[in-house]
């Protein structure tokens, strides 16, 4: 939650679970609050805001064409499924012997891209980092090689988001995930072990 500056008279009613823009007396802009599924917007939103406050800026800038942007993963092409995102559940599951509750995590998250992690998993990374939850031991190696994580903390919280779904079960996947990484970035021992401490010091922040 953040508190709307210009409305800070009304206590807790200025709350907002939006994001709130300010523009302070020397002119810096700031975004506050927000969620991540409206990032896009808060994006907008502040370079219109920037725009307001430095009308010279307008000449040089195009309109914003992130509204009609689609993410990787989306068959922008329609040459993967034509957007018939079912079709993908369908070939995890029958292609790549994966059980439903995965085909649709990956499919979920990932579109597209879910074969590509599939194709990863076929390599010996298919197994779960838990059993309670969906996510594999290939969503590791894609992370790594595709979406340039490159620490414990960016695998458990920013790309899974394990970490905020079941600390707990977060922190018994550290070594699996530990492992994985080691290999494929080519971590030290040293590196190693202080990766892993850094995911343990981050699961016991949010446990307190």
């Amino acid at each position: 939650l953040v508190k709307d500056p210009k409305r800070a008279a009304e206590g807790s009613k200025a709350l907002s679970r939006n994001h709130v823009i300010e523009v302070s007396d020397s002119g810096m802009v700031s975004v506050m609050g927000g969620k991540w599924t409206t990032y896009r917007r808060m994006a907008q939103d502040t370079i219109e805001k920037i725009l307001e406050e430095n009308p010279g800026l307008r000449y040089s800038c195009l309109p914003s064409r992130s509204k009609d942007i689609q993410l990787i993963g989306a068959d922008r092409a329609k040459v993967v499924c034509s957007q018939q995102f079912d079709k993908i559940c369908v070939t995890l599951r029958e292609s790549y012997g994966m059980d439903k509750i995965v085909a649709n995590h990956l499919m979920t998250n990932y579109g597209t891209r879910a074969l590509q992690i599939a194709e990863v998993a076929q390599q010996g990374f298919q197994k779960r980092l838990c059993s309670k939850y969906p996510f594999l031991e290939a969503e590791v190696v894609f992370a790594c090689e595709q979406e340039y994580a490159r620490s414990i903390v960016d695998v458990i919280a920013r790309r899974t988001r394990l970490a905020f779904i079941d600390k707990n079960a977060a922190a018994a996947a550290v070594p699996r995930v530990a492992a994985i990484m080691s290999e494929r970035l080519k971590w030290s021992r040293q590196q190693t072990e202080q990766q892993i401490q850094n995911a343990q010091v981050f699961l016991e922040s949010m446990m307190a």
